[in-house]
């Protein structure tokens, strides 16, 4: 096969293990795909992985063996899973609940406000204390694993891990990744990290440290403690629980639960305008929150078209305009590790990684295939902890989704995205 991705989408009609029928693929990344299915006469997804080895396989199926019973309102439903060998290939499959939309398509559009973040937490937490408890880890929290069924949000169980135990399958690691990842060091702790990064992305719409100047408490002290390079120092659940709603100030005048809202999200020309998002939080039973999808990413699902919402009138004059203020000298790019540099604004970004040879590894591939992307490795930040393979930086940010469009349509990961650096 020349890539899994690239020839998987010859499988659209495969039956497997005479039960399911593999639909139309609606998501994929660098070493799995998703397609529609049916579970029981009700509409599923089926998730094929091509695993490194024989050894990776069969951690796998472990797991996922594991993860089918571990049933929680805030985790979703893994229905059956097993092996399948397709033109040569050895794959694992994993039939799965299908999720309407998820965060990933919301963070293409616009960042959180800080009441739809303690929405994401209420379903989020609970689903890792579940996991936890059960000796269990989530491993890869990240916003396409943030998903939405129906009122209730989700995370995905399909990577599950047991904590503290080392794993024979593997993914890159990410910017939502924990450092000790990379050595296979799988624990809460790195969850909570992981949760962490993802605050800090859905409220300033970076996942870099550079941003967390831009937070305001109690969440910069959420990050903070959260990505605190040392596990045993790092905050717990538990701590990020008092953060949002401290004790005292809890019994003195309890939080009342928030109505139902539903959040609009823009689109580009090419999707509906706009797309609606309901999310929930009932204490004690069941949150949810919805969250939107623009582009798939991971293992994303598809989000469903709604019909176009007309803004609101304003009801007052426009104030007259004030003389702009001087613009702020730009900071100095950051340097890459190839002697490139991600310059301050927007970037299309292909891939991430925590270390520098797996992210000019992946450079180097995407340039062979596809010379007119002039992908190229960078470190992310300045001290070198992260890594991305550019395919532009230094863009306005529509400049970086008209960017992304051309280069998907060139040949980019289907997964690539934009995010801002400062």
């Amino acid at each position: 096969m020349e890539t899994f991705a690239a020839s998987f989408v010859q499988f659209e009609g495969l039956e497997v293990d005479g039960k399911y029928v593999a639909g139309p693929r609606i998501a994929e990344g660098e070493r799995h795909a998703v397609c529609e299915t049916l579970y029981q006469e009700k509409p599923a997804v089926i998730k094929f992985i091509l695993p490194e080895s024989p050894a990776a396989a069969s951690s796998l199926l472990e797991h996922l063996a594991a993860a089918r019973e571990l049933r929680h309102p805030n985790l979703i439903t893994i229905h059956d899973f097993g092996s399948v060998t397709v033109q040569d290939a050895h794959l694992v499959y994993v039939v799965m609940e299908r999720a309407d939309e998820n965060l990933a398509g919301v963070l293409q559009g616009r960042t959180l406000d800080q009441e739809e973040l303690r929405q994401l937490f209420a379903g989020a937490i609970p689903a890792l204390e579940f996991l936890h408890g059960r000796g269990y880890v989530h491993s890869r929290i990240r916003p396409s694993n943030i998903l939405a069924c129906g009122d209730s949000l989700k995370l995905s169980a399909d990577r599950l891990r047991q904590a503290g135990t080392a794993t024979g399958f593997a993914e890159p690691a990410g910017l939502h990744d924990a450092p000790e990842t990379a050595k296979g060091q799988f624990g809460p702790a790195a969850d909570v990290w992981s949760l962490a990064v993802l605050t800090l992305e859905s409220l300033t719409g970076s996942p870099l440290e550079s941003s967390v100047g831009q937070l305001n408490s109690p969440f910069r002290q959420i990050v903070e403690g959260g990505m605190n390079r040392d596990p045993e120092r790092r905050w717990t659940l538990g701590q990020i629980k008092n953060a949002l709603n401290p004790p005292a100030a809890a019994a003195a005048e309890p939080r009342p639960q928030p109505e139902p809202v539903r959040y609009l999200v823009e689109e580009t020309a090419q999707q509906p305008k706009y797309r609606k998002l309901a999310a929930y939080a009932i204490g004690g039973v069941l949150v949810a929150t919805a969250l939107c999808i623009l582009l798939i990413r991971g293992a994303s699902h598809p989000p469903i078209p709604q019909a176009p919402v007309p803004a609101p009138v304003a009801s007052t004059p426009l104030p007259a305009p004030v003389a702009a203020a001087p613009e702020p000298a730009k900071p100095s790019p950051v340097a890459g590790p190839t002697g490139t540099s991600v310059q301050p604004g927007w970037a299309i970004i292909a891939a991430a990684y925590n270390r520098q040879g797996a992210a000019e590894k992946r450079a180097a591939e995407i340039r062979q295939k596809h010379p007119g992307l002039n992908a190229h490795a960078s470190a992310a930040d300045p001290e070198g902890h992260r890594f991305v393979v550019l395919l532009g930086s230094g863009l306005t940010e529509p400049e970086a989704k008209k960017q992304l469009a051309d280069a998907r349509r060139a040949g980019a990961p289907r997964d690539s995205y934009i995010t801002r650096f400062r």
